[in-house]
């Protein structure tokens, strides 16, 4: 299809995304008395909390995850939210400041322009818009949707089994993104993928950011204008993790954290207020901390190891706060004893949940992941944060880069919001440990997989809201200069440029993007072609456009209970989800296979002479083989050996049913 002929889909399909993340989440905090920017922000969080728990609940009483489900699901969830609302009712919403009108319109302006960026660097490496993001998480993740979509089961615990494991092994994997995506009522897996990942960057992250610039610089209205303008201005986040690394699960995830940050802050800003009664205090922190912990649980949903990215933010605000708490009152024995309980009961809360819900066995596997990627020196990475060297090349992103630093050291200054510099300045060391040799402090970053790529991806939450500062800063040092020098005279020339605080702002903030879309639009364009256009992917290439025109012909081709046997590491692994019909592999790794899968792969081009084989073919109930004769072996070490299935001799034993150009479809004849 063309692009004309997939726009309608896409738009459509993006729509819904949006509103399938926003509204029921929205809703339901509305109820629970939590207003304006904060509940739209966390809205997705909330809606996570409500379809991962509705989709393991689904499973385990036999019915279907649908949209009729999930809106039968959603009323029980109004009913808590509602009897929260009025427990919270003698306490004022839960909400930001209002915007002035002026910052409101200025806010649509710029998130609007970071998104129109995103998506023109994106799309301008694009073939079309149903393209696959030829990565292994990608393959994965386009199956993962199409399973729920067949088979109608979300759950995190077995739902994605066929994909990530083995039929019925119940397996743990993090399906709330595709179950999400799966309610989108038309559109191809690769369609909707792609609307999925971009609602993510362009609407959920940005809006995400915004909630956090407002709640941490209330004082500062128009940093949320900067913010917005910038919010996909870093390579880490949302391009890297999202369109580089196809991490979609945890991308949503990390687009979350901001806005549970956000309501952090406003939570502990709610009751930390020494002018109120001791009980009133305690009401609200506990209710509040009901919606919190809502939210939180959402995100854990979403992707288990955002809880761990969420306290990398999160612990230095409640450092920071309950060590003004110990200093101000006095510390009685009877103070620490209760201090002491409290985190040995919230320790050991959290360890039953995780032992009663099996996550405790995920975790453990975890931590003992064994990262395959090369290990760099600590420097490199601490350099390639500072500069965001990922698309520009050194010295990187100079004016953006100059911006966080410069937010650091007036942040530095604030007392109160040195938490934020505690937070980046962490974020930074988590990801140069996960870079860096294998020693036992690296073990930290086991919640991450030791994989540096998802750290990188949090340097954007604290480095944009530092980015403002520092434009906040140079714009107010700019107008200072400007009035100081020319007093009462009227503005000219270049002088109108900074002649008040708003255009300053607006002078530094069009500096520092023009930066970002000079060295970032054209990269974000070489690197898209490079994970998504056949033509430039070079060894890297998994579906070439022979595939995609074969594949799209698969259901006119074969029976819908056909078995189709093909090289997933050439083309086959997308025919489940571009070709509608059931693959013998669907993913490209080796783990998982079952004694059929591994014989097949290894020595299927002795189907005319190994009885073996054939006897395998006719368990797995396989008929049909895929072919694409222009691969060459991969030689990834976690990778399925997979040279028996294309070394096959098909000139005896197939029956050419159709083919495009290098990609061919047969029927199996060798053991009639």
């Amino acid at each position: 299809m063309t692009w004309t002929e997939q726009v309608p889909a896409f738009a459509g399909a993006f729509a819904c995304v949006v509103a399938i993340f926003l509204i029921p989440g929205a809703g339901l905090l509305w109820l629970a008395r939590v207003r304006g920017l904060v509940a739209w922000a966390l809205g997705p969080a909330v809606s996570a909390l409500l379809y991962g728990t509705a989709a393991v609940v689904l499973d385990r009483v036999g019915l279907p995850w649908g949209l009729p489900a999930v809106l039968a699901a959603a009323v029980p969830a109004a009913g808590v939210a509602l009897l929260l609302g009025r427990w919270r009712r003698h306490d004022p919403p839960l909400r930001t400041a209002q915007l002035p009108t002026m910052v409101i319109r200025a806010l649509w302006t710029a998130a609007l322009l970071a998104g129109a960026l995103l998506v023109i660097g994106v799309f301008a490496g694009m073939p079309d818009l149903a393209a696959p993001l030829q990565v292994r998480d990608a393959v994965v993740h386009l199956n993962g949707l199409e399973l729920v979509r067949q088979d109608h089961n979300a759950s995190m615990f077995g739902g994605l089994d066929l994909v990530v494991s083995s039929a019925g092994a119940g397996a743990f994997y993090p399906s709330l993104w595709h179950g999400a995506l799966a309610l989108v009522p038309f559109g191809s897996a690769g369609v909707v993928s792609t609307a999925g990942m971009l609602a993510v960057a362009t609407v959920l992250w940005p809006l995400s950011m915004v909630a956090l610039a407002r709640a941490v610089l209330p004082a500062q209205p128009w940093a949320v204008v900067v913010v917005a303008a910038l919010s996909t201005s870093f390579s880490f986040f949302p391009f890297g993790q999202l369109v580089l690394s196809a991490q979609w699960p945890n991308g949503l995830g990390t687009a979350m954290i901001p806005a549970v940050l956000a309501a952090t802050v406003l939570w502990v800003r709610s009751w930390h207020d020494a002018a109120l009664a001791a009980r009133v205090r305690r009401r609200r922190a506990l209710s509040g901390a009901v919606v919190l912990a809502g939210a939180v649980g959402g995100m854990v949903l979403v992707h288990p190891n955002t809880v761990f990215s969420y306290l990398v933010f999160a612990g230095p605000l409640l450092l920071a706060v309950a060590w003004r708490a110990w200093r101000a009152h006095p510390r009685t024995g009877r103070t620490v004893v209760w201090v002491v309980a409290g985190v040995v009961v919230a320790a050991a809360g959290v360890a039953a949940a995780a032992r009663v819900s099996g996550l405790d066995r995920v975790l453990k596997d975890v931590m003992g992941y064994q990262q395959i990627l090369p290990e760099r020196p600590y420097l490199f990475t601490i350099a390639r944060l500072l500069g965001d060297t990922t698309l520009a090349s050194v010295p990187g992103n100079v004016l953006l880069s100059a911006a966080v630093l410069t937010g650091v050291v007036v942040l530095l200054r604030e007392r109160r919001l040195r938490w934020v510099v505690l937070a980046w300045a962490l974020t930074i060391a988590l990801a140069a440990l996960a870079g860096g040799p294998e020693i036992g402090l690296r073990g930290i970053t086991g919640f991450w997989y030791k994989h540096v790529f998802r750290l990188e991806a949090l340097y954007p939450i604290t480095a944009v809201l530092l980015a403002a500062v520092g434009v906040g800063w140079w714009a107010n040092r700019l107008h200072t200069r400007w009035s100081a020098r020319v007093r009462d005279k009227a503005p000219r020339g270049a002088g109108r440029l900074v002649s008040s605080p708003v255009r300053a702002g607006a002078t530094v903030l069009a500096a520092v993007l023009a930066s970002s879309v000079v060295l970032g639009v054209p990269a974000m364009a070489t690197r898209s072609a490079g994970v998504y256009d056949p033509e430039n992917l070079g060894a890297r290439l998994l579906v070439s456009a022979d595939d995609r025109r074969l594949l799209d012909r698969l259901p006119e081709l074969v029976p819908a209970d056909a078995v189709v046997l093909g090289d997933p590491n050439a083309g086959a692994v997308l025919i489940f989800s571009y070709g509608s019909r059931t693959p013998v592999y669907y993913r490209i790794g080796a783990d998982w296979l079952g004694t059929d899968q591994l014989l097949l792969a290894l020595h299927f081009d002795e189907v005319s002479s190994d009885p073996a084989v054939c006897e395998a073919l006719a368990r797995l109930g396989v008929e049909y083989f895929y072919l694409s004769s222009d691969r060459e072996d991969k030689k990834w070490p976690s990778n399925l050996a997979t040279h028996a299935l294309r070394a096959v001799d098909t000139a005896s034993g197939f029956e050419l049913l159709a083919s495009e150009g290098a990609a061919q479809l047969f029927r199996i004849t060798a053991c009639e």
